[in-house]
């Protein structure tokens, strides 16, 4: 009789994706109430921004393609796209927070619109780190899960208004390509442009 191999196979591209529509569905369910903080609501936040970021990392490591986020600083959202060269994968999985009636072919995610959240919750700028800062729109994940850029990439959210206002960054590794959930501060972050921005899908 043939004995059990001691060793599973790679995980599945079902198996995958279960795992990180779980995170994702996690997340907004950790999305605080009305009667919390607006800390723990930026928070809450930033985590569906670092679940979102890291399902775009999961399915360039899956299919062996490349994905990009995209951010617009005017609307407040992020949207997923294939951008590699197999247009068989053009059109993307649904994912928890998507505008049902968008395209196949994105996937978009409106921060305001998360569930439970009931502060102005914005997406306040976004930049690549290294000797000097420089303003980008998006972040792109290759086939073997770092980012397309070099330097790190930095994009920082803010909740609230006035000097009520706090801010939380999120920094994705370029060579790992994961994000994480930086610490709360109350003063603004610097921004390499003077000018906020205002492109993306």
């Amino acid at each position: 009789m043939k004995s059990p191999s001691p060793y599973r196979s790679a995980y599945t591209l079902i198996e995958l994706l279960m795992v990180v529509a779980i995170l994702a569905i996690v997340s907004a369910a950790l999305i605080p109430s009305a009667s919390n903080g607006i800390s723990e609501q930026l928070e809450a936040g930033a985590r569906v921004l670092a679940t979102d970021l890291d399902y775009a990392r999961t399915l360039a490591v899956t299919h062996e393609s490349k994905y990009r986020t995209a951010f617009n600083t005017t609307a407040h959202t992020w949207t997923l796209t294939h951008s590699g060269t197999d247009t068989s994968l053009t059109s993307l999985p649904a994912s928890p927070f998507h505008v049902s009636q968008e395209a196949a072919s994105q996937r978009t995610t409106y921060l305001r619109n998360l569930p439970g959240a009931n502060v102005q919750l914005s997406v306040y700028s976004m930049y690549a780190g290294g000797s000097s800062l420089t303003t980008i729109t998006e972040v792109e994940f290759g086939p073997l899960g770092s980012t397309t850029r070099s330097d790190e990439t930095v994009i920082w959210l803010s909740a609230g208004s006035g000097r009520a206002t706090r801010y939380v960054d999120v920094r994705i590794n370029p060579i790992t390509g994961l994000a994480t959930v930086g610490n709360f501060q109350s003063t603004a972050p610097a921004r390499p442009s003077l000018q906020p921005l205002q492109v993306g899908p």
